[in-house]
């Protein structure tokens, strides 16, 4: 599918240990001033504290702030100005997951580990890219400051932009996408945060769902969302409810549109209870034979909880335990199958044959979306949802699952056809027409239809596979 799908660019596929700097050390009872002269000495932006409550680190924006204190000197502990515990990234990682780590927890600085989890050098952000590929975290630390909605929509703005000049860069696809998800999910929590509420209301555990929960969400895609409250706000839904629109109006003036289709928090299919969600799982799962069941897969599979993390991952624990119940997961495999690959004989596809789109492929439905229930059915028969497909794809082969080299071959497929889609949405991004997910089969040159025909075949021939392993495993 062209040399930066493949390769992901220069910056794409270089790893963190071909950009990392010494370490600089410091004592545990070094103090702030003797800290500083090692930094300036290494002309460095970091230090390194080994304190009885772990790895330490201190960085220049920690030594400036320092100087603003009143209750510091350069006499004191260096360990006083230190963060615990550091952020860590294996030194074989690539530059854009190291960003994407950088991004979500807001951060510049990434301690570099071996394979035994021994520090060997840290990694900055500007070590990592191109003034361009930083812009994300710029954004990010715009959205986290910003005071009103008025604000955070204004630091929204630039999003857009970012994610052309990663694409640019040479950052793949997924990569691209898991560092945009990383800050729109921040942008969801400050609108929560700065939407006036109810005491009692704030207590709601905001919850995402779909592409967003798994970081695969594209540029133009909507927002899903769903809610869960405590027992004390079981007689007072309308007024969660309420709260609900005000958040997702706030949401879309940001630039995250609600779903069109109707997963969102003011539905009282997506709004409840931890009781009453409690009550569906067990309905849904004694039918898994019923639409309900389906919906009920996707989430538990696909979805996150951004605020009041505890109440959210607690129910979605308890309800994960029951779609682990053998019938449901020979029916939800069952429904997974059904969704086949659009591939056709030779290399030929399966295409629209009426409608506006005759012609025309549809990649997210007749290429992604297979991969995708693959992976959230795989999830939930390992009894862990978290993560993005290629992450569910892998830990199948841990289930007995896929083989490994099934496993990559998924993975690969999946990562390939992601991109095309991609440079689609970059495409209708750059020129502000609309995204859509239909291609011409004859418009893409040779190396990529061979690319995207290989791929589906890749798919087709796995689903065999699975289904095989799976009935090896044990009894309908």
């Amino acid at each position: 599918m062209g040399e930066r799908t493949t390769l992901g660019g220069e910056w794409g596929a270089s790893t963190v240990r071909m950009r990392m700097r010494p370490l600089v050390w410091a004592g545990p009872r070094a103090t702030v001033g003797e800290a500083a002269r090692l930094l300036h000495d290494a002309d460095d932006s970091c230090v390194l504290v080994q304190l009885p409550d772990g790895l330490a680190i201190a960085t220049d924006h920690d030594f400036r702030a320092s100087l603003a204190d009143a209750a510091l000197t350069r006499d004191t502990e260096v360990g006083a100005i230190c963060s615990v515990p550091v952020r860590t990234v294996n030194e074989h990682a690539d530059a854009p997951a190291a960003l994407l780590q950088m991004v979500e927890h807001g951060i510049h600085h990434l301690v570099v580990t071996s394979d035994t989890g021994d520090p060997v050098g840290v990694v900055r952000l500007v070590d990592l890219a191109s003034a361009e590929v930083r812009d994300p975290l710029l954004v990010r630390h715009r959205v986290a400051r910003a005071q009103s909605l008025d604000e955070l929509r204004g630091a929204t703005s630039t999003l857009d932009d970012s994610v052309l000049e990663m694409a640019d860069n040479g950052t793949p696809a997924l990569q691209v996408c898991g560092v945009l998800s990383a800050v729109r999910d921040l942008v969801v929590q400050r609108v929560v945060e700065l939407t006036p509420a109810p005491a009692l209301v704030s207590s709601v555990s905001w919850l995402l769902l779909g592409s967003a929960a798994r970081r695969e969400a594209l540029p133009r895609s909507d927002v899903d969302t769903a809610l869960a409250w405590p027992a004390a706000l079981a007689d007072r839904p309308h007024e969660v409810m309420a709260h609900a629109e005000t958040v997702l109006e706030g949401l879309e003036a940001c630039g995250l549109p609600r779903c069109p289709d109707g997963a969102n928090a003011t539905e009282t299919l997506f709004s409840r209870s931890a009781e009453d969600w409690a009550e569906a799982t067990r309905r849904w799962t004694s039918h898994p034979e019923s639409t309900g069941a389906l919906l009920l897969a996707s989430i538990v599979a696909d979805n996150r909880a951004l605020t009041h993390v505890d109440l959210g991952s607690d129910l979605m624990r308890s309800m994960l335990r029951a779609t682990r119940d053998r019938t449901f997961l020979d029916a939800l495999l069952g429904f997974t199958l059904d969704a086949r690959p659009a591939r056709g004989r030779l290399h030929e596809f399966v295409v629209e044959r009426t409608g506006p789109h005759k012609g025309r492929l549809d990649l997210k439905r007749g290429a992604l979306w297979p991969v995708v229930l693959l992976g959230r059915w795989m999830a939930l028969a390992a009894g862990d949802p978290t993560g993005s497909t290629v992450d569910r794809i892998r830990r199948g082969t841990a289930c007995g699952l896929l083989t490994s080299g099934e496993a990559e071959d998924l993975v690969a497929a999946f990562e390939q056809m992601f991109q095309l889609r991609f440079d689609q949405e970059l495409a209708a991004l750059a020129s502000g027409e609309r995204a859509d997910s239909h291609v011409l089969p004859a418009s893409l040159d040779p190396l990529r239809r061979r690319y995207l025909h290989d791929s589906l075949h890749a798919v087709a021939r796995i689903q065999t596979s699975i289904r095989k392993a799976w009935s090896a495993t044990g009894p309908s």
